[in-house]
């Protein structure tokens, strides 16, 4: 029996046990109405929080690395910036260091 088969035949049960159920006729109050609204958006939240969690934290990380990596080359040209004007200010004054 195929997939299509199977379906076929889950069709035809449930058409069948759909004749032969007969209506309850209980009411369904508010109450209910509004336990099933709160608990599908309940899953819905849930679901959109882990979707969210799972697309957030690879992001979080690769820009947290880039920052870092912004500053430590932020770091290093004041450095070297840093040691340029050492250089400059050791030469005694009233010399040039046009060599």
């Amino acid at each position: 029996m195929g997939r299509i088969g199977a379906i076929v035949t889950v069709g035809l049960w449930a058409t069948a046990l759909a004749g032969i159920l007969t209506p309850a006729h209980a009411y369904v109050g508010p109450g209910l109405g509004v336990a099933v609204v709160v608990t599908v958006l309940g899953v819905l939240f849930g679901f959109g929080l882990a979707l969210f969690a799972v697309i957030h934290y690879p992001l979080k990380r690769a820009m947290k690395k880039r920052k870092a990596k912004a500053v430590a080359e932020a770091e290093a040209q004041t450095q070297t910036m840093s040691g340029a004007e050492t250089d400059d200010a050791a030469v005694s004054p009233g010399t040039t260091n046009a060599g």
